[in-house]
């Protein structure tokens, strides 16, 4: 059995196939063949689970964990496969508010969406290093939240989508494509979208 200490809302998703939304509950337990499984949060929900190329295992949300060394790690941290905290992921998204809504493995690190502001993290989008320490030179600027980003499936580059309107400055209403060396990709330009997008893939033939 695994067990997830957790207060209040938490998803657990791609892990092994298991898929699966608990409200209200105190502990989480299901039969994988992660039997001993065992992360404990200290407080704040969990929105995303994602393994990485190395087989750890990253969480994000409003959570800080708060056990091991160093003391606190706010809204992403990660573990090994048996729940254990990866203390070399040291640092998180350092922000004063909101919470991390999705994770995306690149290269040797990581980008973080979500609606967190303020700290050295910046606002909504960031990427971290394989220590969780922020990326110097990241200058993607969005202006509201990111709340999922997405591999390509033709060509290379990401594709963001959330609340914000405008990257960079550049009208981009709800989704936008990014290049591999993270910037703006001015060539996908979609149309306008009135409502927050949650969601968003790109399929084998190129369309989003």
């Amino acid at each position: 059995m695994f067990n997830i200490g957790i207060r209040g809302f938490v998803r657990l998703a791609g892990i092994l196939g298991l898929a699966a939304t608990l409200s209200g509950v105190t502990e989480a337990r299901a039969q994988t063949v992660h039997d001993g499984f065992a992360a404990e949060i200290s407080a704040g929900a969990v929105h995303e689970v994602v393994v990485d190329g190395n087989g750890k295992i990253l969480l994000g949300g409003e959570f800080i964990f708060a056990s091991g060394t160093p003391a606190v790690v706010r809204r992403v941290a990660r573990v090994f496969p048996d729940g254990s905290r990866d203390t070399d992921f040291a640092v998180g998204i350092n922000s004063s508010a909101g919470f991390t809504r999705s994770i995306l493995p690149i290269g040797n690190g990581y980008l973080v969406g979500g609606t967190f502001t303020g700290g050295s993290s910046g606002n909504y989008l960031a990427q971290l290093d394989a220590s969780g320490a922020n990326v110097a030179g990241f200058s993607v600027s969005v202006n509201a939240a990111v709340y999922k980003i997405a591999p390509r499936n033709i060509g290379n580059g990401y594709l963001i989508a959330g609340e914000f309107s405008a990257i960079n400055g550049v009208t981009r209403n709800h989704v936008a494509r990014l290049t591999s060396a993270l910037t703006l990709d001015t060539s996908f330009n979609p149309p306008v979208f009135t409502g927050t997008i949650y969601d968003v893939l790109e399929r084998p033939d190129g369309k989003v």
